[in-house]
C-alpha cells in the first residue's frame, strides 16, 4: 500500500519546546554605517544543531532603551525589505534585532519563539537595552512567530510591552484534501498578484531595486524555506494566538482579500483581550510591503518611543493613542 503523504494538519507542534543554549556566536558581516545607525550580522549557533542569523541595528538617534525584535516572513532573508524596515525602525529611535528563520533543520513556530528569547538574553548582556523587555514587530510568518514570542514571554521572564504585527496566517491548518479551501486559495492568486504589482509600482526606484534582494536564492536559503514551510501551514499560529497573555498590548492588521489569514478566527481568539486592536483594511497579502502599512507601523512606534523617552513606565503608557493611528 502506497504511503500517504502527511498533511500539514498532521505536523506535530511542540507542546513545550526544549530550551537551547548558544554554543557559538560569530560575525558574518562587519559593521556597516548608515545615516540611521550601524548594522551588523551575526550567527548564533545553538546546542541542538539550529542556528539563526541576526541583523542587529544600533540606532544613531536612540530614544529609549527598549529593543525591537522582528523575524522574517516566509521566503525572505535579511536583505531587501527586511533590511529597509530595520533601518526605518532605527530612524524612529529604536535598536533592532531582526532574526532569520531557523537554519539547520525543521522546527516549529514555538521553537523559533523560544530560541529568539535565548538570543535576546545574549543581546541583553551588551548592556545597551532594558533587560528582559522588548517590542515585537513582524509580518506574515513574522507575525505568527510574534504570537509565540509573546505567549512564552512570561516563561522566559521577559515583558513584551507591545506588538505591532501584520497579516498573520493559518489560524487553521491547510488541508490539501479540502477542495473548498484549496479553491479559495487559488481564487485569491489574481488578487495577490495584482496587489504585488500595485505595491511595487508605488515604491521609489531605489526601493524597487533594493527589494529584489528580499528573497534569497542561495542553497542555504532554499533549505530554510523547506524547513519552515510545515509549521507555517500547520495551524500552529492559531494555537499560539490562543496562548497570548490576556493583558497583552498588540495591534494586528489584516487584509480582506487574503483567505489564508483566517481573520475572523483570530478576531474571535482575541475577543476578550482588551489590549489587542484588530484592524481590517482593503488589500491582499502583499499589501504588507506597502508604504502605507509600514508608515502606520512606524507612526505607532514613534508615538510609543515618545512616551517611553518621556519616562513613561509600562503601566503609564497610553496605548489608546497608538490604537487611533490607522
Amino acid at each position: 500500500m502506497e504511503k500517504r503523504r502527511k498533511e500539514f494538519s498532521e505536523i506535530p507542534s511542540d507542546s513545550s519546546a526544549p530550551s537551547a543554549k548558544i554554543i557559538n556566536q560569530f560575525t558574518k558581516k562587519n559593521d556597516t554605517f548608515h545615516p540611521e545607525g550601524v548594522l551588523s550580522v551575526s550567527r548564533y549557533e545553538l546546542d541542538d544543531e539550529i542556528s539563526y542569523d541576526v541583523l542587529y541595528g544600533q540606532s544613531s538617534s536612540l530614544r529609549c532603551d527598549t529593543l525591537i525584535v522582528a523575524t522574517s516572513s516566509w521566503l525572505t532573508g535579511l536583505e531587501g525589505f527586511n533590511k529597509d524596515l530595520t533601518l526605518q525602525l532605527m530612524d524612529t529611535g529604536f535598536d533592532v534585532a531582526f532574526i532569520s528563520t531557523a537554519i539547520g533543520k525543521q522546527t516549529t513556530l514555538l521553537k523559533n519563539a523560544e530560541d529568539i528569547h535565548v538570543i535576546l538574553d545574549a543581546i541583553d548582556k551588551r548592556g545597551r537595552h532594558h533587560e528582559k523587555q522588548a517590542i515585537t514587530v513582524g509580518a506574515s510568518r513574522g507575525a505568527m512567530v510574534g504570537f509565540g514570542i509573546e505567549s512564552v514571554s512570561r516563561k522566559n521572564q521577559r515583558k513584551i510591552i507591545y506588538s505591532d504585527i501584520v497579516d498573520p496566517c493559518q489560524a487553521h491548518p491547510l488541508i490539501l484534501r479540502n477542495p473548498k479551501q484549496i479553491f479559495e486559495y487559488m481564487c485569491s492568486i489574481p488578487d495577490a498578484t495584482n496587489d504585488l504589482f500595485r505595491v511595487v509600482a508605488k515604491l521609489p526606484l531605489k526601493k524597487k531595486v533594493d527589494y529584489l534582494r528580499t528573497i534569497e536564492l542561495h542553497p542555504e536559503s532554499a533549505l530554510q524555506i523547506i524547513h519552515s514551510t510545515p509549521s507555517i501551514f500547520s495551524g500552529e499560529a492559531g494555537e499560539l494566538a490562543q496562548k497570548v497573555s490576556k493583558d497583552a498590548h498588540m495591534h494586528i492588521r489584516f487584509f480582506d482579500k487574503n483567505p489564508a489569514n483566517n481573520a475572523e478566527t483570530f478576531t474571535e481568539y482575541f475577543a476578550d483581550h482588551a489590549g489587542v486592536v484588530i484592524e481590517k483594511v482593503s488589500g491582499a497579502h502583499f499589501s504588507l510591503l506597502s508604504q502605507d502599512t509600514t508608515a502606520k507601523t512606524l507612526a505607532r512606534l514613534a508615538t510609543l518611543a515618545s512616551q517611553l523617552s518621556n519616562g513613561a513606565t509600562e503601566e503609564e503608557i497610553d496605548f489608546r493613542v497608538l490604537s487611533q493611528i490607522r
